[in-house]
């Protein structure tokens, strides 16, 4: 859409880069104000600790991911892989949200930081991130949505829009903003029951809950992507789908434990 956010005498801000950086704000900010709002009670310290091990091992976590989905090609040995890996290029949400989990497990277990409680604070600042992030995709015609039926182009919806710089500049679905606002409800509904229910709410529900939520949200939202993401069955399940799949029969046993044994209490 506006792939150049800014732009002044020579003085370049690309409009991804932007919210990509203002997503990672966020998320810091959104990260010490969960510790306080809802009492996980950690330090400075292990609060930035926790966010500098999650920002590192979510990049390249995302990073690695899209590598292996949309650039394996380009792989002929290791060597090559770690080029790509520490080059500028395609990152994928779920490929950080697990690099991110990987690496912010290990910093609470080096310094003895419950796991549950780091849960709760990681998953929803990581979808807030996502939430800004899919606003910088929009801008920039990245995850573009697929295109309105050809039966509605005399006259499409006000809702579709056309990216000037996709070769195809056709009416589509603004599949981006969709998702953002989709997880910002998201984030919004976990933040309101939390405050308003602490005592009932076991730790890492809420962070168990936002990653089931999520994958509930982005298993449909595949189906009006327009781009191209890789597909485990060609042309049916994509690769963000099948992880999708994975998160939500993986967390949904550990979900109804964590409910079923508040209840007990």
């Amino acid at each position: 859409m506006y792939p150049i956010l800014f732009e002044w005498n020579g003085f370049i801000i690309p409009a991804w880069h932007f919210f990509y950086m203002l997503a990672a704000l966020a998320g810091l900010f959104f990260l010490f104000h969960l510790n306080l709002k809802w009492n996980i009670n950690l330090d400075a310290s292990q609060v930035s600790g926790l966010y500098a091990s999650s920002y590192i091992g979510g990049y390249f976590g995302a990073r690695g991911l899209s590598i292996i989905v949309d650039e394996w090609s380009k792989i002929n040995s290791f060597h090559d892989f770690l080029w790509l890996l520490f080059s500028f290029g395609p990152m994928t949400f779920y490929g950080g949200m697990f690099g991110a989990s990987l690496a912010s497990s290990y910093y609470a277990h080096r310094n003895k930081i419950s796991l549950l409680k780091i849960t709760d604070l990681g998953i929803p600042c990581g979808l807030l991130g996502l939430c800004i992030g899919r606003i910088g995709c929009f801008f920039n015609g990245d995850d573009y949505g697929i295109p309105i039926p050809e039966s509605l182009l005399d006259s499409p919806p006000w809702w579709s829009v056309s990216f000037p710089n996709h070769f195809e500049q056709i009416p589509r679905v603004p599949i981006q903003l969709i998702e953002s606002l989709l997880v910002l409800l998201l984030i919004g509904s976990i933040y309101l029951v939390k405050v308003r229910f602490p005592v009932k709410i076991t730790p890492g529900l809420c962070g168990v809950a936002s990653a089931i939520f999520y994958a509930f949200i982005r298993f449909p939202v595949e189906y009006f992507r327009g781009d191209q993401r890789g597909w485990v069955v060609q042309d049916h399940l994509s690769t963000s789908q099948f992880l999708s799949l994975i998160i939500i029969i993986g967390l949904a046993p550990i979900f109804y434990l964590m409910i079923a044994k508040k209840n007990k209490l």
